[in-house]
Parts: C-alpha cells; structure tokens; sequence
C-alpha cells in the first residue's frame, strides 16, 4: 500500500503545485529529490517540472491530503495551476472532460492522458527556461506568511511586468532542465534574490503590463467562457460587425484585418511578445477555419483587445451585429394586404449568392413571400419590381372570387389583384 503524506502544506493564493511540493520537500527532512518524487506520484520519474502549470496525478489526492482540510481536486486545478488561463484555447473535447473532472471528482484512472495532450497543446518547451519571480511579491510574501513561494502569474508566457506592484518580472537561478533532478523551493532559491526594479518606462512597458493584467484575469476567470467555441463564435461576430468578414464569416478580409491589428500593437511589439522564425502573425489566417485548435492564450489575448479593449470586456460585452438588410421586422410588397409597406414581414432565409446576397421575406398577415438581392438597394425602388416567391393565401383568396365571377376578364383579374404575372417566380 502507498505510503500517505504525513501533511500537506496549505496552498498559498495563486502558488503553483509545483511549490506546494517544495514547501513539502522542505518540512518532511527527505534529502533525495528522488525519493520525494516517488512520495508525491507513486513514481520514480519526475513530473515535478510540469506541475509548474499543469495538474499531475491528482488520483492519489487522498494520498496527499487529509479529506478534512478543504484541499479538492477542485481548488488545486482551478487555483493552483494554469489551466484556467489555458482552458480558453484546449480543443473541445479536453476542456468538457476535464470540466467533468473538475465537477464530478478525479475518475480513479486519472487524467494523465488529457494532461499530456494538455502540455502538448500549449508547446511548452522547458529547456532553458527558469522560475520567474516578482521582487516586491516575494517580499510580501515573507512578511504575512514567514516565507515566500512560486507564483503561477510569474510563470506565465508574455508576463514581463507585475500588474500589482509593476515592477519587472525576474528569472530566478532555478532551471527547469535542472528540476529533472533536483527541487528548488522558493525559500532557498529566493534568498539572494535580485531586487532591482524593472522600469515600466522600457521599451514596450505598458504593452506587456497590459499584458500580465489580462493574464491575471484568465487565471481566475478563464473557464468563464465555457471553451474555445463561443470565443470562436464570438469572434466570427465582430469580424461580421465590423467589416472583417462577410455575413457567413466564410470570407475573411484578412489584408485589413492584418494592417489594423499591426496598427493597434505595432510590428515591432508582436515581434518581439511572439517571436517566431517566420511570420509572428502567421495564426490570423486560422480566424478562417478552427479558431481554437490553432490559437494559444497570447493569441487569444491580442484578439480580445483588438476587438473589445480588454478580456473582461471580451467577456461581458454582447455583439449587436447588422446583418444585410437590417434589421426586422421588413415591409410588406402585398398591394392586397393592410399592411403593405408597413413592417410586418419576417425574414425566413438568407444566403450569399456569387457577389449578391439573397434574402426570403414572408408577411404573416397575408402569406406573401418574396426575394431581394441587393441590401442597398431602398425598399421604393425594389417594389417597381419586386421578385415574388409566394403570393399568399389572401391573393389566392381574391383570385377565387375573381374566377369566380364571369363577368371579369384575365386582364381586368390581373389589375384588381395589383399583381403583374411578369412579377411571379
């Protein structure tokens, strides 16, 4: 039988999994990063690096944690790893199974096989990256709780600033090529820290503070948006409203849309926050196609701000999009009906036709329906010929009493029902 933890230390606000276990590592006096290891994951392979931002092995929770201290599956996923600031980007079927996790409890044979398409979605790449820390962070940390720890913000892609104290982010001696091997609890690593202050008036300061703030609020309010689906939707909207994208969101004006977000960030700034051997913005011509197999959180932020100012505001804002033709309801084209040139009807269908775009009107007061194919064309003018689809049950109505009544030619038929035969498709 697996060995228990003695004790579980009590996760600080926003502190990585990984730096729960150091201040472990730290109090139970094991000497061996090894032995350690195979006391949290049952293993002796480490997987103490990736739970810098990811979860791992959370099956063995009743091994870590007495079930009376508060400490679920729950609160270690949602406040003490990164995925809520990923879940914005995982493919459908990651986030709704690890949602499910997250509600109904950790399934017995874990969910290492999300994780690891987890970590492969995000291309993280470990090697030569090192702990990341705020000065002024650790500093208050060590005077409310006697020590300071790893933070999940520092850790961050694109978090060069501290949106709290907005100082400069700085890499600590602790690598994450080294922690294949060794442990590196904040406490000890942080001990000679730097204090030097970065200058928020650098090059791209209050850019990347932006960024670190927009950050901040994917990691507590991420899973808000329920997945990368309706932030794609989302997306397809304002592109509609805003001129970017047809009607459909099938055809994309991706010229302008490339020349106004580099207006609004600058070549120079997307250059250097997504440094790429190619084209940094070669992801803009997924907006096409599956928004969220192909964007990452950086991307999505950018996005965000581009469209709405912030990711809160991304969030909370409802797109009012105006479609060809307006808005209804539309006028009647039924010179029979009471409320012809009245709006009455309801549009039943639209479609992009070659360079026109088709739209069905229906007028429920008399059954009429009819065609337009130009949304600039006023409404005056298309009735000099209308394209009519159906003519209602109340000219059908009419036409049997006309046929009714020998007296009354096809002709004079004709212009008692206002209706040119020409006019009927």
């Amino acid at each position: 039988m697996t060995q228990k933890l003695g004790f579980f230390p009590t996760p600080y606000p926003d502190e990585c999994l990984y730096s729960i276990f150091c201040r472990y590592y730290v109090r139970s006096g094991i000497s061996s990063p090894t032995v350690a290891t195979k006391r949290f994951f049952g293993c002796d392979k480490s997987l103490l690096a990736s739970t810098v931002y990811f979860p791992r092995k959370l099956e063995r929770l009743d091994y870590w944690v007495n079930p009376e201290s508060g400490i679920t599956g729950r609160k270690l996923i949602c406040e003490h790893t990164a995925y809520p600031y990923h879940a914005i980007s995982y493919v459908d079927d990651i986030y709704r199974r690890m949602e499910d996790a997250i509600h109904d409890g950790i399934p017995q044979d874990g969910i290492e096989y999300l994780i690891r398409r987890m970590i492969g979605k995000c291309k993280y790449t470990f090697t030569g990256q090192y702990l990341r820390y705020c000065p002024e962070c650790a500093r208050e940390d060590i005077e409310k709780y006697g020590e300071t720890y790893w933070h999940r913000l520092p850790q961050m892609p694109g978090v060069k600033f501290c949106p709290k104290h907005r100082c400069g982010i700085k890499n600590s001696s602790a690598s994450f090529e080294s922690m294949r091997v060794r442990i590196y609890p904040a406490s000890y690593v942080l001990r000679n820290m730097d204090g030097r202050m970065g200058c928020l008036e650098s090059q791209y300061g209050e850019e990347y503070f932006s960024i670190a703030q927009e950050t901040a609020w994917l990691l507590e309010h991420g899973r808000k948006f329920g997945g990368h689906k309706p932030i794609s939707s989302k997306y397809r909207r304002f592109m509609r409203k805003q001129k970017y994208a047809d009607f459909h969101g099938t055809s994309i004006d991706r010229d302008a849309l490339r020349h106004d977000f580099v207006g609004k960030y600058g070549e120079a700034f997307i250059a250097d926050l997504l440094p790429y051997e190619g084209d940094p913005l070669y992801w803009l011509r997924y907006l096409q196609e599956s928004i969220g197999f192909n964007l990452r959180p950086l991307h999505h932020i950018l996005l965000m701000r581009f469209f709405a100012g912030t990711v809160e505001n991304f969030f909370n804002m409802e797109v009012e999009e105006e479609l060809p033709y307006g808005s209804g309801p539309w006028p009647c084209a039924n010179k029979l009906c009471s409320h012809y040139r009245k709006d009455a009807a309801v549009r039943t269908r639209i479609r992009k036709m070659g360079d026109e775009v088709w739209a069905w009107f229906e007028c429920p007061y008399c059954g009429m329906r009819y065609r337009r194919s130009d949304p600039w064309q006023s409404f005056e003018e298309y009735l000099k010929k209308p394209c009519i689809s159906a003519r209602g049950f109340i000219y059908e109505e009419r036409l049997k009493e006309c046929l009714s009544n020998p007296e009354l030619s096809l002709n004079a038929i004709a212009d008692m029902l206002a209706v040119s035969y020409t006019h009927l498709t």
